[in-house]
């Protein structure tokens, strides 16, 4: 491959870079809620429509302190906003937008959870945008699946393990977790982690082998 094909392959593979970024902003219950229904293309092993892809930039955010200056936001509209505040109240911060950045996340998690004292089955597909305001720039793309309990203790990224923490708080058990999150347009869109995975081993790849030819 010549230099100037490596080139266009980093261009392709970085243009949500440079352009705001869209994520599918859905959430799929087994069972559902209160009577509402699921949108069935959220669901793991689909890709969701695209009337469910929204733009980061334009949706409003709450926000919780990460410590050190740094803060996640999470959307107002979306279930893991009151899985959050359900354990961990809000807090304001100016409105430093020059300090935003954002990523894609998609979450899945099933296990059991307690109504009215009896254990029910529960399975969670969310997706949606998040919101980083750390000052230097830079956003996680990683992908984690097992056991609640093993993930806690692996994920070194405070803006992940928020989402795993407060998410698993809805269930009773252990509860199986999948998390990615991911800085391209529909990156989490896959429809399955793994997906999600190979679609960042191709990026990496991709810059690694221009670097190698500069």
């Amino acid at each position: 491959m010549e230099l100037f094909g490596k080139i266009l392959l980093i261009c392709i593979v970085s243009v949500a870079a440079t352009d705001a970024l869209q994520c599918h902003t859905c959430e799929h219950r087994r069972p559902d809620l209160n009577n509402t229904r699921s949108p069935t293309t959220c669901e793991t092993g689909k890709k969701p429509k695209s009337a469910f892809l929204e733009e980061c930039e334009k949706q409003e955010y709450v926000y919780f302190s990460l410590g050190s200056g740094k803060f996640l936001g999470v959307p107002k509209n979306s279930g893991l906003k009151n899985a959050v505040i359900d354990n961990e109240s809000p807090v304001s911060i100016p409105q430093q937008t020059q300090n935003a950045t954002y990523s894609c996340y998609k979450l899945t998690m099933s296990g059991k959870e307690t109504r009215g004292g009896n254990q029910s089955d529960l399975a969670i597909t969310s997706r949606g945008c998040l919101q980083y305001l750390t000052g230097n720039g830079t956003n996680p793309e990683k992908c984690y699946d097992g056991l609640k309990s093993k993930l806690i203790t692996e994920i070194q990224e405070l803006q992940i393990k928020e989402i795993v923490e407060f998410r698993g708080l809805q269930f009773t058990d252990d509860p199986n977790v999948g998390i990615c999150s991911c800085n391209g347009d529909e990156c989490n869109g896959a429809m399955n982690s793994v997906a999600v995975s190979v679609s960042l081993i191709l990026v990496a790849t991709a810059f690694s082998i221009f670097r190698r030819d500069l």
